[in-house]
């Protein structure tokens, strides 16, 4: 616990170093390299206002991709955001500095610099969290849980080991007061699937003694947090608009993703130009898959996509991807992981069918077979369909559809054209997250997975 109370401190002195190293390369490469160009020599505090833009770039790109989060994420993670931050953070200087020389300044040491700060990410990155797991073993956790089936919260815990540890569950039948006593034995505890009366007990518990707890949220946690303070009377009130967006905010959003869509298709016009190329070369069917999804308030659109699939993959039944799909093709795998398959969504994004930012769009056949058991999955529907969000941000392919509920509900209630923003630099982290499009097992067709009994606590834990 001694150790404990210097890991704030720890962790803002790796990041302030992190900061710094970056900072001082830059300096060097500004100072060496491209003050010359600059055709009005600058000052010295000319000189220090542009090395301080360049942190504050860094700065801010760390915070949106959660590179300052010091073993927060797993390694991988954390190497992915830092670097994906120089390299904005570069992007962001390398037009500043061009503006600045009246010229496109060469790219060679820029270059360089960024290889030199990726090699400093990996060994910084791997070197601290070693630190930091030392200084911070893993927390002992106790679970409480209701009837609902825990595997898959507890397995998706225990799959951070260097960072938790569930030594001892327990059901929430043992009664109030024995629940109470165990908890006090432990560090942490994770409260899943309890009713809104004996959370609420537990909560007030923990927060009386001090205690770190996680809970896994309901649809009315979500719905709460999105609300709005009421400061109009001296009793608090909570406002809940449940309207989805206002007509501004989506006028600004229709803005943002026809410009955001154009300049994209532009861009990768290339691209999309030589994916149809090789489709005809090593595949005789159709190029583009159309499937109807749904979007705003059901209503149905065609969605386009580049085919990924054997022509007949549907034949039998209708199926999300599973693991090893045998009906992708050898391109549609390369594709799929590369979501370059996802490309022509931005002719719908510009037909007005879906938006850039949203809920992923379900087919109706799907979204019909989890309304059965999740009548709330329709919530979702209050925003248009998105080619990214927060659940394909923050969740996975394979992802439950509760899970994806809850997700881009967090989405809709706390919409903003910033979220908007964070969420699309977010996307380009995913593509180098391998597990994000993870398919469903192959013994289920959709992502509403039958759960099974969880994998037993060792003796040793229990």
């Amino acid at each position: 616990m001694k150790k404990k109370r210097y890991d704030k401190l720890i962790s803002f002195i790796s990041v302030a170093l992190m900061i710094v190293f970056h900072t001082a390369i830059f300096g060097w490469l500004w100072y060496n390299i491209y003050r010359p160009m600059i055709p009005v020599p600058y000052y010295r505090r000319g000189n220090y206002v542009l090395i301080l833009l360049y942190g504050a770039f860094l700065l801010a790109s760390n915070q949106i991709f959660g590179g300052l989060r010091m073993g927060y994420y797993k390694v991988l993670d954390s190497i992915v955001a830092r670097t994906l931050s120089l390299f904005t953070s570069y992007g962001a200087m390398f037009f500043v500095v061009s503006l600045l020389a009246y010229q496109i300044i060469p790219l060679k040491h820029l270059l360089i610099s960024i290889a030199i700060g990726f090699v400093f990410n990996i060994l910084w990155t791997m070197l601290s969290n070693n630190i930091y797991y030392k200084i911070n073993p893993p927390r002992q956790m106790l679970l409480v849980h209701g009837d609902r089936p825990f595997n898959e919260v507890y397995n998706k815990i225990s799959s951070r080991s260097e960072k938790y540890e569930i030594i001892k569950r327990i059901h929430c039948n043992a009664g109030e007061e024995k629940l109470k006593q165990v908890m006090l034995k432990h560090e942490a505890v994770i409260l899943h699937d309890l009713s809104a009366s004996l959370r609420n007990h537990l909560i007030k518990f923990c927060y009386e003694n001090s205690i770190r707890v996680y809970v896994t949220p309901k649809l009315y946690d979500i719905l709460v947090r999105g609300a709005s303070d009421m400061d109009l009377f001296d009793t608090p009130f909570l406002l809940m608009r449940n309207r989805g967006l206002s007509p501004w905010q989506a006028f600004v959003k229709r803005c943002m993703d026809l410009i955001i869509s154009i300049t994209c298709l532009i861009i990768t016009s290339p691209v999309l130009l030589l994916v149809v190329i090789l489709m005809k070369c090593f595949d005789k069917g159709p190029i583009l898959y159309h499937q109807t999804r749904l979007t705003l308030n059901g209503k149905q659109f065609e969605i386009y996509k580049f085919r990924s699939m054997r022509v007949d993959a549907e034949k039998d039944s209708i199926r999300l991807q599973s693991q090893n799909d045998d009906r992708i093709t050898p391109l549609g795998r390369i594709l799929r992981r590369t979501h370059l398959d996802e490309l022509p969504q931005l002719f719908n994004i510009i037909k007005g069918d879906m938006s850039f930012v949203g809920p992923r769009p379900e087919r109706p056949e799907i979204a019909e077979i989890y309304m059965t058991q999740i009548p709330e999955f329709s919530y979702r529907l209050k925003m248009k369909a998105g080619l990214t969000g927060y659940a394909q941000v923050y969740g996975k392919y394979n992802s439950t559809p509760y899970d994806k509920l809850k997700l881009d509900l967090t989405y809709i209630q706390n919409y903003s054209v910033f979220l908007d923003f964070k969420l699309l630099l977010l996307t380009g982290k995913t593509l180098f997250i391998p597990d994000h499009a993870e398919g469903v097992s192959s013994a289920f067709k959709t992502a509403l997975r039958t759960e099974t009994a969880a994998t037993k606590i060792s003796k040793k834990n229990k």
